[in-house]
């Protein structure tokens, strides 16, 4: 990549993600209930990952980090 391309803020294809706004916090809210086999899971260090497919067929996976207070799943990027 050319030094003009990276000062103007190119990637290449490479780090989109970089150039998304910055989102402090976004609460989702859906109507369900946890149910009791599912709280084990949540009650220690859960840590998953979301998989999803680029516009060019290559995958790009995320760590999650996911919590509960009780009635919420809380689900966390900043691992």
């Amino acid at each position: 990549m050319s030094p003009s391309r990276r000062r103007s803020g190119g990637t290449g294809g490479r780090c989109a993600a970089a150039f998304i706004p910055a989102v402090s916090m976004l609460r989702l809210v859906a109507s369900a209930q946890i149910p009791p086999d599912m709280i084990d899971l949540l009650e220690g260090d859960a840590l998953g990952h979301l998989a999803t497919i680029r516009a060019d067929g290559t995958p790009h996976v995320t760590p999650l980090w996911i919590d509960h207070d009780g009635d919420t799943i809380l689900v966390d990027v900043r691992v």
